[in-house]
């Protein structure tokens, strides 16, 4: 197989990383594998692709700063000989296009590259952006309190998420927030940035999930009811693949 590697991002909502089907149906008009693979398969003449990301954010979610570091296997390659020019230009075409994925540092890697994904899934860190409302604006003072505490890490107890114990064991896990800031915008609505460690459920540490992570940025205001009305990756703090040099 040819392994590709490169960052993705995601400019608007509602893009799965991977094709998303339920009972035969779409429920995603795209995906990120399929606006960079389908591309490289052409142009590799490949049998088939994988695509394996450093972890992946919700289709609603959308995925900036410089993308996440990603992959793709490439199967039965029928052209091997690339050169990085010709590789950067699917690269180029997406940003000519006006695509709502892009990347960045398209590029042919060595096998063994591919394990940097898989040994930075414990190890790195993720940005946050999110649009808040909270049923009751907070008074200055709880508002003081949680960047007080978010000046320093927060450890979670996270239970697996009600939306995703159809496909994830029922585990308690121990999650840190390295950082956190809310902002007042106007009125019930608040912008909060989030730095954490890999595998932390944002959705859940805002709303709680009926008590299933504790604490919650609605704990930690007081009980008061909090949900997330959108929600953005700014940085994935793994260094992969090199930076191209020209």
């Amino acid at each position: 197989p040819l392994f590709v590697g490169g960052r993705y991002l995601k400019l608007e909502r509602n893009i799965s990383q991977t094709p998303f089907v339920v009972e035969g149906k779409r429920v995603t008009e795209l995906s990120v594998s399929e606006v960079i693979g389908d591309p490289i398969k052409d142009f590799i003449r490949c049998d088939s692709y994988n695509m394996v990301g450093s972890g992946r954010e919700d289709a609603d979610v959308r995925m900036l700063g410089d993308g996440r570091p990603f992959y793709i296997e490439c199967t039965n390659p029928r052209r091997t000989n690339i050169t990085q020019e010709q590789i950067s230009l699917i690269e180029r075409n997406l940003i000519e296009t006006g695509s709502a994925v892009q990347c960045r540092r398209l590029q042919i890697i060595r096998p063994e590259d591919t394990k940097i994904i898989k040994e930075g899934e414990e190890h790195k860190t993720k940005h946050y952006c999110a649009l808040v409302w909270f049923a009751t604006p907070l008074s200055s003072e709880t508002l003081d309190e949680i960047n007080r505490l978010g000046s320093e890490a927060i450890v979670l107890d996270q239970a697996t998420p009600i939306r995703v114990l159809h496909r994830r064991a029922p585990l308690v896990r121990q999650r840190k927030l390295l950082h956190l800031d809310l902002v007042h915008l106007e009125g019930h609505f608040y912008k909060v940035r989030i730095e954490s460690e890999a595998g932390t459920y944002i959705k859940e540490f805002v709303h709680g999930d009926l008590g299933r992570t504790v604490p919650s940025l609605s704990s930690l205001a007081g009980d008061i009811i909090a949900d997330i009305i959108e929600l953005d990756v700014e940085n994935v703090s793994l260094d992969f693949p090199p930076v191209i040099t020209q």
